[in-house]
C-alpha cells in the first residue's frame, strides 16, 4: 500500500463516518475521512502508492463511499497560440515522451460553462473503475467563482506545482510543473504573470496543498507578489483547530466534486 503518514485522527466511533475523499497523484494517495456533520475527522497520505484506491482505503478505514480526484500529470489547459515560442519549453517541460501532445488528446471541457481547450492524461492511476475528476478542474471552478479579476491559485504537493490562472474573469491557464528547488516555485508563477501581462501589485495569488504560512516557499512568493494568501474554500472543515486548514482544501474539493 505504500508508507502511511497520518496527519490527525479524531474519529471516536466508526458510526461517525459518512464518506471518504481522496486525491491520487503520481506516487501518492492522500485521503480524508468525513463525519455525518461534514467535518474532516482524519487525514493521511500513502507515499510510494501503487495499489488500488478502493482496496487500500477499505482495508485502512472500512467500506464507505469514496470520492476521488486525480492530480496526475500531464494536465494542461491553454490556447497554445498564446504562448510565445521562447516560453514553450518552460511551459511544456513536464510532458513525458509517452504522453506527447497531439490533436486526439484535446477535448472540450466545461469550467462553469466556459468552453476551452483541455489537454490532460491520467497515467496508470491505480484507480480501477473508479470515476474521478481532476483536481485542477475543480480548482478552476473555484477560481472562476472568485470576484477578483486577475488571480492565480498555486497548488503545492512535494516537488509538484500546479497553477490555475484567470485573466479578466476568464480562465486562461492551467498547468503543472516539477520543481527542483524552492526558487522554481517562484519562477513558474513569475513566468505566467509575465506571459499574461499581469500587474504583480494588483494580482491576487492564493496557495494551497502541502504548504503553510510559515513555509519558505510562501515567504519567497511574498517577496515578489503583493497579494499572497492561503486558499480557504471551507472554513469549518473540522471543529478541531490543531492543523492548518489550507493543507486540506483539496480533500474538501474531492468530497464535493469527486
Amino acid at each position: 500500500m505504500g508508507e502511511l503518514t497520518t496527519y490527525f485522527k479524531h474519529i471516536e466511533k466508526q458510526t461517525q463516518i459518512k464518506d471518504i475523499s481522496a486525491i491520487v497523484a503520481d506516487s501518492t494517495l492522500s485521503f480524508g475521512v468525513w463525519d455525518t456533520k461534514n467535518f474532516l475527522v482524519q487525514a493521511g497520505t500513502f507515499g510510494n502508492f501503487t495499489k488500488n484506491v478502493h482496496q487500500t482505503l477499505k482495508k485502512e478505514i472500512g467500506d464507505y463511499p469514496i470520492k476521488v480526484l486525480t492530480n496526475q500529470t500531464p494536465f494542461l489547459l491553454i490556447e497554445t497560440k498564446q504562448i510565445s515560442e521562447n516560453n514553450r519549453k518552460g511551459f511544456f517541460q513536464h510532458l513525458t515522451p509517452d504522453s506527447l501532445m497531439d490533436l486526439s488528446s484535446i477535448r472540450d471541457y466545461s469550467f462553469n460553462n466556459q468552453k476551452t481547450s483541455l489537454l490532460f492524461g491520467v497515467k496508470n492511476a491505480s484507480l480501477s473503475t473508479q470515476k474521478c475528476g481532476h483536481l485542477m478542474a475543480a480548482l478552476g471552478d473555484v477560481l472562476l467563482d472568485m470576484e477578483t479579476a486577475n488571480t492565480m491559485i498555486l497548488h503545492i504537493e512535494n516537488d509538484t506545482l500546479s497553477i490555475v490562472a484567470k485573466s479578466n474573469q476568464k480562465l486562461c491557464f492551467v498547468n503543472q510543473f516539477q520543481c527542483r528547488s524552492q526558487v522554481d516555485f517562484l519562477y513558474y508563477p513569475e513566468l505566467v504573470a509575465q506571459q499574461f501581462n499581469f500587474d504583480k501589485k494588483a494580482l491576487t495569488l492564493h496557495y494551497t496543498g502541502r504548504v503553510g504560512e510559515d513555509s519558505n516557499i510562501v515567504k519567497l512568493l511574498q517577496q515578489y507578489f503583493h497579494k499572497v494568501s492561503p486558499l480557504i474554500i471551507e472554513e469549518k472543515i473540522s471543529d478541531r483547530k490543531d492543523f492548518n486548514l489550507a493543507h486540506f482544501q483539496d480533500l474538501y474539493l474531492a468530497q464535493q466534486c469527486g
